[in-house]
């Protein structure tokens, strides 16, 4: 129960920018001030939260210090279960480490020698290494006369192996060899020796040459890692076993991975089987390349579908930008690659896109289903946060921010009228003010040209896209465009009360598990007729392959659109919290939505990833009990 308060209090630290009082904390976690103050300076909490930092400051709270790469081995820590003491996890490291790359157990007396450790602190470091391997499908085995061993299937232990030291070795301060990034070379200094780092340098050189581009850098040092890898089992007699992965002689990667598999063999002494050569041929199939891969017309027009559907969801312009269609395209091709081959790849900043970027998590979830049906696949959670880091790029780009064209009305002076225009469109990049007016030009002005007048002169002006401000633009003027903006895409919508009865609904409910939740509000759906028969196992299939789970508690599962009716939403408030994807769980959205009456239906989505996203409005939205109390909230955005 410690631990998993802990975990808890970590979760809520990571989801905050500022400082934030122990008060506050111990309220939000139901527990004592005394109790937080005793988790904080504990050695497990300092564990979990390494490499980042706890810092105080008097008056304000207390704050997690961590960049997005030290918050992702953080969640991974987390997720992972591990509870180290501080000074164990060096110790973690060298015993995994060890296991992974000797054929022979080790034996307890020597490690107990070696780390200097009881019997019963090394049974419980023993415990912990278990329990991580155990995430893989490995698992450790004391026998007598062989010492510890770690047991698995070969494919799995190697995914252990990259998990493991690309998430818990830290980087350093020596000068990288080529392309290879700090934390690489720590890796390879503890995996090679000396002259073998250089080797595997030349090697993915030749690689490049044979496969005639580049590998992106991130692959680049993923390919790197891998080999290494490789070459450790290899060399302990360790082989993947005589199974065919898929049907890879006839691919181009399979070419490349017998030409290099040659180079290999040559400078390690190694021998690679057949098997070993299309485990290979997979690496390379993942790996993202420095090129602009050829698009056929089929690729583009489902593109396009897909980043207009986004750009509505968003309310941002993405379909005109030309790097953002190059870009996902390059991506694309080798993860689809990947999923089809049962690739993993691990993001390590999946945790902090949902937390950071929940908008465009749950916009891009909901809208890439075209792309999988074309392709016949299901994106996992993995790929839709690398696809969703590629938008996120775009949507921070100025062009492509739909602009609210603007008309100012002052009378106040050249001051004041360039104060509140710098003022205005800072606060909202949106509003680009296309024209100023004085109180002798007024009636000059023709409202239908602009989609909003500001107004901060004492002359009435009549029209429903005008809006009054003071001069000295204060705190509920800021509100007053802000809701305008919010609203601006939804001002065709001529009755969003009728919006709200035709596509939400709301229940309150107390259910035991994820399961029980999808099987009891599917069935009503089916029998209410928003949905066919086929809807539930539509979002069976897509809870099995990626997680529905988004943030702050949140869970968003959404079915195929060919199964739908009638667009519904069905928010979902529980009395007790639910583990959904491992995470917990107190509030679920239910979508089920198709291609009709997308203009009302996104109106309301985006309202909804709006409060998602914001740690004040999704605690509100929690505490919402009834239908008035949830339309409420959504009008006052």
């Amino acid at each position: 129960m410690k631990t998993e308060r802990i975990k808890q209090l970590i979760k809520l630290l990571i989801s905050q920018d500022d400082y934030i009082t122990v008060y506050k904390l111990s309220k939000q976690l139901n527990i004592s001030e005394r109790t937080i103050h005793n988790y904080v300076t504990s050695q497990e909490f300092g564990s979990l939260i390494f490499p980042g930092k706890l810092v105080k400051k008097p008056n304000r709270g207390i704050r997690l210090e961590a960049d997005g790469v030290a918050k992702a081995k953080i969640l991974s820590k987390l997720k992972l279960s591990l509870t180290l003491n501080t000074g164990q996890e060096n110790d973690f490291c060298k015993v995994l480490i060890k296991l992974l790359s000797n054929a022979k157990g080790i034996s307890y007396d020597e490690l107990k020698n070696e780390l200097f450790l009881s019997t019963t602190s090394l049974h419980a470091l023993i415990n912990e290494i278990d329990n991580y391997s155990n995430e893989f499908n490995c698992y450790i085995e004391h026998k007598r006369g062989k010492g510890i061993l770690l047991y698995g299937d070969e494919n799995d232990i190697r995914k252990l192996f990259y998990a493991f030291l690309t998430t818990f070795i830290e980087g350093s301060e020596d000068i990288a060899m080529n392309r290879i990034n700090d934390k690489t070379n720590v890796i390879l200094n503890i995996l090679l020796k000396e002259d073998e780092k250089h080797k595997i340098i030349n090697i993915m050189k030749i690689s490049e040459n044979i496969i005639n581009t580049n590998y992106c850098d991130e692959d680049y040092n993923k390919v790197a890692i891998c080999l290494s890898i490789i070459i450790t089992r290899l060399k302990i007699g360790k082989f993947i076993q005589n199974e065919s992965f898929y049907d890879l002689k006839s691919n181009q990667e399979f070419y490349y991975a017998t030409l290099i598999k040659n180079y290999l063999e040559k400078d390690f002494s190694i021998l690679f089987t057949d098997p070993e050569i299309e485990y290979l041929s997979l690496l390379l199939i993942g790996t993202r390349k420095q090129i602009n891969i050829p698009t056929t017309q089929q690729d583009m027009v489902m593109l396009e579908k897909f980043l207009n559907l986004l750009s509505i969801r968003l309310n941002v312009e993405l379909s005109n930008d030309f790097e953002l269609k190059q870009n996902l395209i390059s991506h694309l091709k080798p993860a689809i690659n990947r999923i089809r081959y049962g690739i993993s790849n691990e993001n390590p900043l999946l945790e902090q896109i949902k937390i950071n970027y929940t908008e465009v998590y749950m916009a891009v979830i909901t809208t890439i289903e075209d792309l999988e049906i074309m392709e016949n696949i299901y994106f996992d959670s993995n790929e839709i946060g690398y696809i969703c880091l590629h938008i996120i790029a775009a949507v921070n780009r100025p062009a492509n921010i739909r602009k609210i064209e603007a008309a100012l009305i002052c009378s106040e002076g050249l001051s004041i009228e360039i104060f509140l225009k710098n003022i205005i469109e800072s606060y909202f990049s949106e509003i680009h003010i296309k024209e100023i007016f004085r109180e002798n030009s007024i009636q000059t002005i023709h409202s239908e040209a602009y989609d909003i007048i500001i107004n901060s002169s004492k002359t009435i002006v009549m029209g429903d896209n005008c809006i009054r401000i003071d001069p000295n633009f204060t705190h509920n003027d800021h509100s007053a465009l802000r809701h305008y903006v919010l609203n601006f895409s939804a001002m065709g919508i001529a009755h969003k009360e009728n919006v709200y009865e035709h596509y939400l609904l709301f229940f309150q409910d107390d259910l035991e598990n994820e399961d029980k939740l999808l099987q009891k509000y599917c069935n009503f759906l089916e029998v209410n007729g928003y949905v066919k028969k086929e809807f539930y196992d539509s979002v069976i299939s897509r809870t099995k392959i990626s997680s529905t789970y988004v943030a702050r508690g949140i869970a968003l599962p959404h079915g195929a659109k060919d199964a739908v009716i009638s667009s519904v939403i069905i928010m979902i408030n529980l009395k007790n919290q639910i583990k959904w994807d491992g995470e917990d769980t107190d509030f679920v959205i239910l979508v089920a939505a198709n291609d009709k009456d997308l203009n009302e239906y996104n109106f309301l989505f985006r309202k909804i990833m709006r409060i998602a996203a914001d740690d004040r409005l999704a605690k509100t939205l929690k505490n919402c009990t009834n239908m008035h109390s949830l339309k409420q909230l959504l009008n006052d955005l």
